[in-house]
């Protein structure tokens, strides 16, 4: 099925067996980011192939990687790839 990115602390921490907030130290103690960070990074990197390889919307996008505000995703997008996801698509596909 399709990947939604719709993951969240509680989720991960409670499959894992832990609290969320002993979850957060530890996988920002082994990867050096913590968790929402390397969440966005994952989200981003999902809608950058999205961008390249399909016709999806950007709103589409937004919702296929797990984000519910379209501004919001815009933003961090533009925050972590340097570019709007439009641009990114024009320059990628």
């Amino acid at each position: 099925g399709a990947w939604k990115g719709q993951v969240t602390l509680e989720e991960v921490s409670s499959f894992a067996g832990f609290s969320p907030s002993y979850f957060s130290t530890l996988f920002k103690k082994e990867s050096g980011i913590n968790f929402q960070e390397y969440l966005s990074e994952v989200r981003m990197k999902k809608a950058k192939d999205l961008l390249k390889e399909t016709n999806l919307t950007i709103a589409g996008i937004c919702e296929q990687v797990g984000y519910s505000d379209l501004k919001y995703f815009t933003k961090n997008f533009k925050r972590i790839a340097g570019i709007k996801p439009n641009e990114y698509r024009k320059l990628y596909s």
